[in-house]
């Protein structure tokens, strides 16, 4: 029973160390001018080569480059500079840690084994949290932290750790010297959700209207005047939007 007991100690052991040794963040790819900072210098990044923590990487004007993370891919968008402050696996799971000073990023997260995964994302003014899912964050001065979930949930927050749920290709946006996010509809608002037009058009004029209902009555040439001619009168539209805050 010893015997038993000491070989599937070791089993457990091997295993263990295999997974510390998958612990890696390679480059996949690189496409125009990427860099990484190393003992104060900024070098060519190069395909196949490991980064380590701390290390800075910076993309130019039409470059990008793809990192594997483990078994998660991280794409480097172009005018972007990040850095890796963490990465590692332990028994507890495995936990990634980068942060974007500006430009944007794309993770797509996968699950370590049956280690809990997690991977952050930080910016000045918020951080987003990763589990086995894909997200893409995006940091200006400007604009702020953007982040958008195409799929999975992501959870999002500022620097006080008030975080937002995000789920079903919702966005959350949070301002430089804002301490809450926008609505997570605001990319919605003051826009046109539907097309709306009078009953009586044929299909022809209703694609016409699809296309260019924005250009209408640029001038007397403008094949679209005919709807000008039929939007007679006044219409009531009753629409209820609640706003998520």
């Amino acid at each position: 029973m010893k015997y038993l007991i000491s070989i599937t100690g070791i089993v457990i052991a091997v295993l263990f160390i295999a997974s510390m040794a998958f612990a890696e963040i390679r480059v996949i790819s690189v496409k125009g001018d990427a860099a990484y900072k190393k003992s104060g210098k900024w070098l060519n990044l190069r395909k196949g080569q490991k980064l380590g923590d701390g290390t800075l990487i910076s993309t130019g004007a039409g470059s990008r480059a793809v990192l594997a993370v483990d078994k998660s891919m991280l794409r480097v968008k172009q005018l972007t500079t990040m850095k890796v402050y963490a990465h590692k696996i332990t028994k507890k799971g495995s936990n990634t840690h980068v942060g974007i000073k500006y430009g944007s990023i794309n993770a797509r997260i996968k699950r370590v084994g049956k280690l809990k995964t997690r991977f952050k994302v930080s910016t000045p003014v918020a951080t987003s949290s990763v589990r086995g899912t894909e997200e893409n964050i995006f940091y200006g001065v400007r604009t702020g932290m953007l982040v958008h979930a195409p799929s999975g949930t992501v959870w999002a927050g500022n620097n006080k750790g008030v975080f937002t749920r995000l789920t079903g290709d919702r966005k959350f946006n949070l301002p430089a010297g804002k301490g809450a996010p926008r609505p997570l509809l605001w990319w919605l608002q003051d826009k046109s959700w539907i097309p709306i037009y009078p009953d009586n058009l044929t299909d022809a004029e209703k694609d016409f209207f699809n296309n260019f209902g924005g250009d209408l009555g640029a001038g007397p040439q403008n094949p679209g005047d005919v709807l000008d001619q039929q939007l007679e009168g006044m219409a009531s539209v009753n629409l209820i939007v609640n706003w998520i805050e």
